[in-house]
């Protein structure tokens, strides 16, 4: 049996994958953690 733990270190408040300085998609924020964290769930099935 193999199972992964997977966790995020401080987010610094980003919630939304978005720059608001730039006004443009960023790669961070918790809405992309849990697209990411929905994929390895299904992977796991």
């Amino acid at each position: 049996m193999a199972f992964k733990i997977l966790s995020t270190t401080d987010v610094h408040g980003n919630l939304l994958a978005y720059n608001f300085v730039n006004s443009d998609i960023a790669n961070k924020g918790l809405s992309r953690f849990s697209t990411f964290l929905k994929d390895e769930r299904k992977k796991g099935k």
